[in-house]
């Protein structure tokens, strides 16, 4: 069996174009876990959006966190094609987070969707600092918000302990 790359995974996940378009129009040719949680913020309705909107964290809010963060000199760069953008390190073990609390055993047949809740869970249950992390924190959604996907008792299955 192959080993499974950076963009293998990103792809199984339904919202990836989103954060690949946000990554490439900033110029940037590896999307961060703050593209990831932008993808999440745009995605369609579902319990990972009403859960993100209930701790008032919407589109408006993440870009001026962001932007807060990163300093209003932060210019995007030249555009870049969005098929190019492959996950940044932190961003790849998020989706690889995921897809383990989605249950993926790597067989397609077999698989469960790699659904947006999945890496909303995985995004904030990350130890290591990120700056997707960093905005939750500073827009005060982040401790409500994990407590919230730990009451979560729909399609989200833990995997065995």
């Amino acid at each position: 069996m192959a080993p499974r790359s950076f963009i293998d995974d990103a792809r199984r996940w339904s919202g990836w174009r989103r954060a690949a378009a946000h990554a490439a129009a900033g110029g940037r040719e590896r999307a961060g876990t703050e593209h990831l949680l932008l993808s999440l913020v745009e995605g369609p309705p579902g319990p990972a959006q009403r859960l993100l909107a209930e701790t008032g964290v919407v589109i408006g809010t993440v870009r001026r966190a962001l932007e807060a963060i990163m300093g209003p000199d932060s210019a995007p760069l030249e555009p870049v094609d969005p098929a190019l953008i492959c996950p940044g390190t932190r961003a790849h073990a998020v989706l690889l987070r995921a897809s383990n609390l989605a249950g993926r055993s790597g067989s397609p047949a077999t698989e469960r969707p790699l659904e947006d809740v999945h890496l909303l869970a995985a995004l904030i249950s990350d130890d290591d600092p990120s700056l997707a992390l960093l905005i939750l924190e500073q827009l005060g959604a982040l401790r409500r918000l994990r407590r919230l996907v730990l009451e979560y008792d729909g399609a989200l299955r833990w995997p065995a302990e």
